[in-house]
């Protein structure tokens, strides 16, 4: 079930609760600049803003962990969704406001990370979300009893974005809070250095990368090269490339029927069982499933 409601240009509030059928095949449209929030209390998620890939896990049932995601997109970008494999849930919440809402709140003045962060031509924040924004989501999604869309449809709207707009400021503190929290400046070095990484690994994904060139490419430390990239984006840097040579890997299987061998080559891998191993722990499934039907 997908359900969305404003009550002003400004600010929209949308839900998904159970199986996203639109996700069975691969989708591709245009997204306006934005600022946007996504609590993801169930199941996972992958999609591309032009070449970024953001690959979401909150898991499932017992195993469930919410997480935030904050995007600010400052420019026109090709959003595609990768098709999902399988029957599994996914619940989420999503708020959506304009680009400037972080300069017209003058939340930029007050906070250098939030200034950062608004500037960038697409910034992204990936973390844990907290019990309290868990706990928002979910009444986004079920509200209480006081509230039914037949007996108060405006009441019901006017409830959803005013927990929505909650949970942008819980979000905000998080980033806030997370990436500054004695010294503004060291904090915005070290988020910095992290996102210079990242796009050099996206930038060079077919280079022979190793932790040595890229703390090089940063003057760093490979220590705080491995400690930032993580504390910012939640994984290591080795699993970080990892991720994006298996996707890709995927998608030639996928879209240009590539042998395992290939695919195994073209991943970094320099045998298929661990390839395949690989593959399998990440999308639950084995490379040749994905292959095209003939």
């Amino acid at each position: 079930m997908i359900r969305s409601q404003s009550i002003s240009p400004l600010a929209n509030v949308a839900f998904m609760d159970g199986k996203p059928t639109h996700h069975s095949r691969d989708f591709l449209e245009e997204v306006l600049p934005c600022f946007q929030l996504m609590i993801f209390l169930e199941g996972e998620q992958k999609f591309y803003l032009d070449d970024r890939l953001f690959d979401i896990h909150a898991g499932y049932g017992a195993e469930r962990r919410a997480q935030m995601l904050l995007i600010q997109r400052n420019r026109v970008c090709r959003l595609r969704t990768i098709s999902h494999h399988g029957e599994k849930t996914l619940r989420k919440v999503k708020v959506s406001l304009p680009a400037t809402w972080i300069e017209d709140c003058s939340l930029g003045s007050a906070s250098p990370v939030l200034k950062q962060f608004r500037d960038e031509q697409i910034g992204s924040y990936l973390a844990e979300a907290t019990t309290e924004m868990a706990s928002l989501a979910e009444a986004v999604i079920q509200p209480p009893s006081p509230f039914s869309d037949a007996s108060a449809p405006d009441g019901m709207a006017l409830y959803r974005v005013a927990k929505g707009m909650e949970l942008i400021a819980q979000a905000c503190l998080v980033l806030a809070n997370r990436l500054q929290p004695c010294s503004s400046g060291l904090q915005s070095r070290q988020f910095s250095q992290a996102e210079r990484i990242r796009r050099h690994i996206l930038d060079h994904l077919d280079d022979d990368l190793t932790l040595d060139s890229l703390s090089r490419q940063v003057g760093a430390s490979k220590r705080s090269v491995q400690r930032n990239f993580k504390h910012h984006y939640g994984m290591t840097v080795t699993d970080f490339m990892r991720k994006l040579r298996l996707e890709r890997a995927r998608q030639a299987i996928e879209k240009q029927g590539m042998t395992i061998g290939q695919a195994a080559f073209l991943a970094g891998y320099n045998n298929t069982s661990s390839f395949s191993n690989a593959f399998k722990l990440t999308y639950g499934s084995t490379p040749k499933s994905w292959r095209p039907k003939r």
